[in-house]
């Protein structure tokens, strides 16, 4: 955490700010909140390193705000469109990117605490003290900080719902585990099944309540 927290005065230091200009660059890559989850998760770890120095909530969001009033932020709809920004060096610093995403694009990255990176269940109270308030058609809806499940269904117009039901079952196993891990993923051992159990396809079924898979709700 004290180096998260020096890391984050380094991006948002007007040195920074003036060394991203100088360079024709931007300081801060992110997404916006209303379009992209990573966008309102960015701003929650932002306020969660506030809270743990004990800077307030809103301490490094302000930060952030400056550094968009003075043009030092590169805005975009959604993550994955910052990779080329971050290869070319028009972004220096993203702020709204999953490990995950870093390490399949093979970018550096700086790895977040547990505490502030909304992915260790045992953080799940502290967490919920971030917030974040978006617009989703036309309707503000105020989003609490909990850790982040990656999930997969199945649809109903799933053109080849027999092949769906493989990979999910691929990905619960432990070679489909160990692939997650490749990734950057931490796999949930064992995965969580919600829903009506009596609608899954037959094999995912049986397997509900084994070592592979529990029944969440």
């Amino acid at each position: 955490m004290v180096i998260t927290r020096e890391f984050l005065n380094l991006i948002f230091s007007n040195a920074t700010f003036n060394l991203a200009h100088e360079y024709g660059a931007y300081a801060v890559g992110t997404s916006n909140p209303n379009t992209d989850p990573e966008g309102y998760r960015a701003l929650m770890v932002l306020q969660l390193a506030g809270i743990y120095w004990g800077l307030g909530r809103n301490y490094y969001i302000d930060l952030f705000n400056y550094a968009n009033s003075t043009g030092n932020v590169y805005e975009v709809l959604a993550g994955s469109e910052l990779l080329g920004p971050l290869e070319t060096g028009k972004v220096w610093f993203d702020i709204a990117i999953y490990k995950s995403s870093a390490e399949s694009a093979g970018l550096p990255y700086f790895p977040l605490p547990p505490q502030v990176n909304l992915g260790d269940p045992a953080y799940s109270n502290y967490y919920s003290e971030a917030y974040v308030t978006i617009v989703v058609n036309g309707q503000s809806l105020v989003i609490r900080g909990a850790p982040i499940q990656l999930a997969l269904t199945i649809p109903d117009q799933a053109p080849n719902k027999v092949l769906a039901e493989e990979l999910i079952i691929y990905l619960i196993t432990p070679s489909g585990q160990e692939l997650m891990r490749s990734l950057g993923i931490t796999p949930l051992t064992p995965a969580i099944f919600y829903g009506n159990v009596s609608g899954a396809p037959q094999l995912i079924r049986i397997l509900v309540n084994s070592p592979l898979l529990k029944y969440g709700g």
